[in-house]
């Protein structure tokens, strides 16, 4: 079992700091050979908790709207392709509702 690194946001109340907790899977992650890559900081911007697995492996829990993660620049296009094709707000509001947007 390979162990990999869940990155949890917190929200405006609390420090913005990040936590890395341990969690183990039965599937193993793909890791490449190449040094770090570049992250990029993004913040959730629905009061809800999120949960995704990014293309590089990694996990990745906002909690809550306005809670902040520093994502690895591999995942940054697939959280922000959950933007697309996204409903117009309610009301027959003329733009569409974000998920995330980068901070």
């Amino acid at each position: 079992m390979e162990s990999r690194d869940v990155l949890r946001g917190k929200n405006k109340s609390g420090s913005g700091k990040l936590s890395t907790s341990k969690s183990t899977s039965k599937t193993s992650a793909k890791k490449s050979n190449t040094s770090k890559s570049s992250s990029v900081t993004v913040r959730l911007l629905k009061n809800t908790r999120y949960k995704i697995t990014g293309i590089s492996g990694k996990n990745y829990v906002f909690d809550g709207a306005g809670s902040v993660l520093q994502v690895d620049s591999e995942d940054v296009d697939l959280l922000m392709k959950k933007n697309e094709n996204r409903p117009n707000s309610c009301c027959g509001g003329a733009s569409p509702s974000k998920i995330f947007e980068s901070a």
